[in-house]
């Protein structure tokens, strides 16, 4: 059965977290684990310092101007991914990117087709008077 750490907070209330095997303190309060959580602080700051991945200042930049050209895109990407040649990190946030440009993509001819419709419906001028008062513009 698995003891719970004997720490006491400075509060007064004890650690929740479980003791080590043959230790009355988990591995955070321990004296016996000292050395292991000194090295594992300075392996952290080390790994927390490392630079971002990013891709390399000389590639090509790509038109993403409709779906099928994003799509070539994050196509590309999953392939460099799976071979190892691009960082899944910096493929996650293309993705994501992606994603929100393909919304806006959307959204244009939507816009478009609206204002065309309200102009020919004469209720452009007043649309874009009610959007003024209440402050939409």
């Amino acid at each position: 059965m698995k003891t719970q750490c004997e720490h006491r907070k400075p509060d007064g209330t004890s650690c929740r977290a479980h003791a080590r095997t043959d230790d009355r303190f988990c591995f955070f309060h321990s004296p016996e684990t000292a050395q292991a959580r000194r090295k594992a602080r300075k392996a952290g700051g080390i790994a927390r310092s490392r630079k971002a991945s990013v891709l390399p200042a000389d590639t090509p930049h790509k038109s993403l101007c409709n779906s099928t050209e994003v799509c070539e895109l994050l196509a590309e990407a999953t392939n460099e991914v799976r071979r190892g040649k691009l960082d899944p990190k910096v493929a996650n946030s293309m993705g994501y990117l992606a994603g929100i440009l393909l919304h806006g993509l959307e959204q244009g001819p939507v816009e478009e087709r609206l204002a065309r419709l309200e102009a020919s419906l004469g209720l452009a001028a007043k649309t874009s008077r009610l959007q003024s008062e209440l402050g939409m513009q």
